[in-house]
Formats: C-alpha cells, sequence, structure tokens
C-alpha cells in the first residue's frame, strides 16, 4: 500500500488484553470502507509473543504495524503511533471498543464534504440496546469549543486530521496522574482546530458500559490525581470553575454518604475529592 493511499491510521495501545484487539479488528473488517486505504498501528505493551497469534491470523487482511513497546502508559504510546501514522485521518481506538460497519465511511463522508473540517467527534453508542454509552450525546451537530468540550469528548471517537498535537506523558495510565490525558488531549485539539472541530451524532463506536460505583480505590485516585493536573495544567476560567463544580459535587455527596452512615461510599468520595486537590497542587510541582 503506497502512503499516499492511506486515509485512515487507527492507532492502539494495547496491554494485557487479547480477545478484545481480536474483536476490534474484526470490527475492521465488517467496515464498508475500503480497508486498502485503512492501516491499523498496534503499540503493543505485552510480552514478545502475546499477540502474535492475532497479528499472523489478520496481517494479510488488514494492513498492520505491530510495534514493540517497552514502556506503559498509554500517552506515551499513542504518540508513537501518532509519528509512525501515515494516514490523512488518525483515530484512537481502545482496545475494548469495537466500530459499527460504518463507523469509517461515515468519518470520511463528513469530511469528503466538509472541507473547512479538521476533528470530527463521535458518540459512544450501543445499538443493540439503543442506549448511549458514558454520557448522554446530544442528537444533534455541535460545535466543539473550550466552553462545551468536557461533556462532549472521547478519546476513541475521535478522528482528526491534525497530526501535530500529542498526547502528554505526564498524564494517564501508568503514570503519578493516571488519567485525564485524553481530555487534555482534546482541548489541545480544541485550541489548535478552534473553528473546525465538530461532534456528529451519526459517527458512533461502541465500548462496554464503565461501571463508576465499582471501581476500585486505586482507580479512584488515579482519575482525581489526573483531573486536578489537568485543571492544573489547563487553567483558565472556564476549567476552574469546572474544577470547583466537581469538588462541590463529591462533597455533597461525602456528606449524604455520612448521613447515611455508609463508610464505604465515604471513604471514596474523601478519596475523590483529596486526590483532585493533590493532583491540582501536585502537578508540574515534582
Amino acid at each position: 500500500m503506497n502512503d499516499k493511499d492511506v486515509i485512515f491510521s487507527l492507532i492502539m495501545a494495547t496491554y494485557n488484553r487479547k480477545d478484545d484487539v481480536d474483536k476490534f479488528i474484526l470490527s475492521l473488517l465488517d467496515q464498508d470502507f475500503d480497508l486498502n486505504k485503512v492501516e491499523l498501528i498496534i503499540i503493543d505493551q505485552n510480552g514478545e509473543n502475546f499477540l502474535a497469534e492475532i497479528i499472523r491470523k489478520y496481517n494479510k487482511l488488514v494492513t498492520i504495524k505491530h510495534i514493540r513497546s517497552n514502556v506503559l502508559g498509554s500517552s506515551i504510546n499513542r504518540n508513537i503511533g501518532i509519528e509512525q501514522a501515515k494516514g490523512l485521518i488518525i483515530a484512537f481506538p481502545d482496545d475494548d471498543c469495537t466500530f459499527y460497519h460504518d463507523t469509517l465511511s461515515e468519518v470520511y463522508k463528513i469530511f469528503s464534504e466538509r472541507n473547512n473540517i479538521a476533528t470530527v467527534l463521535g458518540q459512544i453508542y450501543d445499538k443493540a440496546s439503543g442506549k448511549k454509552i458514558i454520557r448522554n450525546w446530544p442528537d444533534s451537530i455541535k460545535k466543539i469549543t473550550k466552553k462545551n468540550f468536557f461533556h462532549l469528548y472521547s478519546c476513541i471517537t475521535v478522528f482528526t486530521k491534525t497530526k501535530d498535537v500529542f498526547f502528554d506523558p505526564e498524564l494517564g495510565p501508568s503514570t503519578m496522574f493516571g488519567a485525564y490525558e485524553d481530555a487534555d488531549y482534546i482541548l489541545s485539539l480544541v485550541k489548535k482546530n478552534k473553528d473546525s472541530f465538530y461532534y456528529f451524532p451519526m459517527v458512533k463506536v461502541n465500548h462496554p458500559q464503565l461501571n463508576m460505583s465499582k471501581m476500585n480505590l486505586k482507580k479512584i485516585s488515579n482519575y482525581g490525581l489526573g483531573f486536578g493536573a489537568f485543571c492544573r495544567k489547563n487553567i483558565s476560567l472556564n476549567v476552574f470553575i469546572l474544577y470547583i463544580g466537581v469538588i462541590v459535587y463529591h462533597l455533597a455527596l461525602f456528606l449524604v454518604s455520612m448521613l447515611k452512615l455508609d463508610f464505604v461510599k465515604v471513604n471514596k468520595r474523601y478519596i475523590s475529592i483529596t486526590s483532585r486537590l493533590v493532583g491540582f497542587f501536585r502537578f508540574g510541582n515534582l
């Protein structure tokens, strides 16, 4: 495949998932878009032969760039993928998500018909149940701005022509500030693209529903540290209002849990609050 023919570079940083990677590739093979114009870049953080069977099974059906990485972390490994990408449009599917048969064709149609668009954002949606996943995604097209991005963002549904914006390696899994690298990346795209970043509800990706109530304490802490660090790094009036609002929200739930004598939730809310404070005040000061 000639580099000039590549339309989509799909960058997947993966660790400790095999069956899910297989399912994603199967969903890719089901696309109604020409796979000769697609490359899947797998940044493999596993042991040497962990994904070998999957790569052998599919590498004649779709172009797969298999890159081994000895460093853990989604941010640094997605950046490796960005540097290797040959496609006009890059995207970041999770290793446990799947595309619908028309995901890529819908994205390509938008870019083809709207020359002013630099970045497209879609929704996470379960067609089988008819349910929106993670958030109540709008049913109409929205311009993404600094004011609304936080309520509309998802890295697994972003498709962008912008290849000079990277993830912050200080944020995300396997770092002290273990989350919100995706929010930081999306905000960077908003700043770069300005009037050319839009949400389109017809672009859909599937992902398992997240059960926030079943998060362990370590994950709760990672999310809090990441959120605090994200807010500190990108501090502005809008971000500061967001930060205070989230702290007040968790404080209110902390007090409700206290009144109910639900000490398991009291502990979780306490960690949610303190980790956001620690992330905010420690980011940039290590």
